[in-house]
């Protein structure tokens, strides 16, 4: 399980630096949405969200950036 999560957390990590590329995160925002990527992690039952599920599409990572935002911001 511990391997499938840092697969996880490095296709996260390429997600954020991909809209850094693309102009639509500035790099710190996405060194701090990464850094708290855990918090959907820790709390998806609260959240309502299945943890593995949030990284099939581009969707449900925008679903878990927003989720992020609203509790970090």
């Amino acid at each position: 399980m511990a391997e499938h999560i840092r697969s996880i957390r490095k296709q996260f990590r390429e997600y954020l630096l991909e809209k850094v590329r693309n102009g639509e995160l500035k790099e710190k925002d996405a060194n701090t949405q990464y850094s708290d990527a855990d918090y959907p992690r820790k709390h998806e039952q609260e959240l309502g969200i299945d943890y593995f599920e949030i990284f099939k599409t581009d969707q449900n990572f925008d679903q878990a950036l927003n989720l992020i935002k609203l509790n970090f911001e």
